[in-house]
């Protein structure tokens, strides 16, 4: 009597099985072991490693609010970002777009330019905001030693301070700083709204 031998599974099946597996492990076993090697740290952790130039590589994930960032010895933190929607309104990016549209300049460089002189309008409007976001994420008592620490930290990381210091092929002119303070956005939105006059006031500022 012959042996009924039993169909072998095509090669393909097992191909399917590993395969599944693999997904399986890459979407739960590595985050959790991601998970398992992250440092949680407050904010003023970060800035001050930042400061003290500890820290190597920075991820932002604004979907959840969080900050990765690693030292030199490959460490991962993460930390939350400082949110406050009196401060963190979007009327010094609206003057940083118009700027954009009209010179070629980087987004983030404009805004590092813009934020101080900004903060310093509206800083009587919001004091008490400032004065904490200065002894939170600096560590001085004042909302004005806050905002001064902000620039001095932004001229650490080798960003400009002024459009002199701007790359970009386009000069910017006071002629041009009033078309932007003209046509950019105006956003009725954080401690009081602006004025097309004190935006220009505060784009010539950054002269």
């Amino acid at each position: 009597m012959n042996e009924v031998k039993k169909p072998r599974k095509p090669l393909i099946f097992y191909y399917c099985i590993v395969l599944i597996c693999l997904i399986l492990f890459n979407s739960i076993a590595v985050p959790w072991l991601m998970e398992r090697q992250v440092k949680e740290v407050d904010y003023g952790t970060f800035i001050s490693m930042t400061e003290k130039k500890q820290v190597d590589r920075v991820d932002l994930d604004s979907q959840e609010n969080v900050i990765y960032f690693t030292d030199k010895e490959e460490q991962i933190y993460k930390t939350a970002m400082v949110e406050d929607a009196g401060l963190t309104d979007f009327q010094a990016h609206q003057m940083e777009h118009q700027l954009g549209a009209l010179t070629d300049c980087n987004h983030g460089q404009g805004l590092a330019v813009i934020h101080p002189a900004y903060y310093r309008h509206i800083l009587k409007d919001a004091e008490a905001k400032f004065t904490r976001f200065a002894k939170e994420v600096f560590g001085v008592e004042t909302a004005e030693e806050g905002i001064n620490a902000l620039e001095a930290f932004i001229k650490e990381c080798g960003l400009p301070t002024s459009w002199s210091q701007l790359a970009s092929r386009v000069d910017i002119t006071p002629e041009l700083l009033r078309r932007v303070a003209d046509t950019c956005n105006l956003i009725p939105s954080g401690p009081r709204a602006l004025d097309r006059d004190e935006i220009y006031e505060i784009l010539m500022e950054c002269m």
